[in-house]
Order: C-alpha cells, then structure tokens, then sequence
C-alpha cells in the first residue's frame, strides 16, 4: 500500500465523483438559466401587451 490516507483507485474514484457533482451542479445551473430566459421573455410580451392596452385607452381618453 501507498503512504497516502487514500489509495490511487480511491483517489480516482473520489476524483470521478467530484467531476460528476461538477457537471451535474453545471447543467443544473443552465437549466435554471434557460428557465429563467424563458420566464423574463414571458413576462416581457405581457408588459409590452399591457402597455400597448394603456396607451389605447389614454388616446381615448383624450
């Protein structure tokens, strides 16, 4: 055995590991990203909707 506390194929699955944590914490962050995009565009197109209605009534009111 080495004179490390860990072994290299405990090592190298320790490292596998964390790469696994890395990509899943990576898509999890675009997926809420992407989600959120989507989100902004949404509420984006309801408050140009709702603008545009404001602007028709204020012309009729004039």
């Amino acid at each position: 055995m080495g004179k490390g506390i860990c072994s290299r194929r405990q090592r190298r699955i320790f490292q596998s590991f964390l790469l696994l944590i890395f990509v899943c914490g990576t898509l999890c962050a675009f997926m809420i990203s992407y989600e959120m995009h989507k989100e902004l565009k949404k509420t984006e197109a309801t408050a140009l909707k709702y603008q545009q209605h404001q602007e028709s009534l204020s012309a009729q009111l004039q």
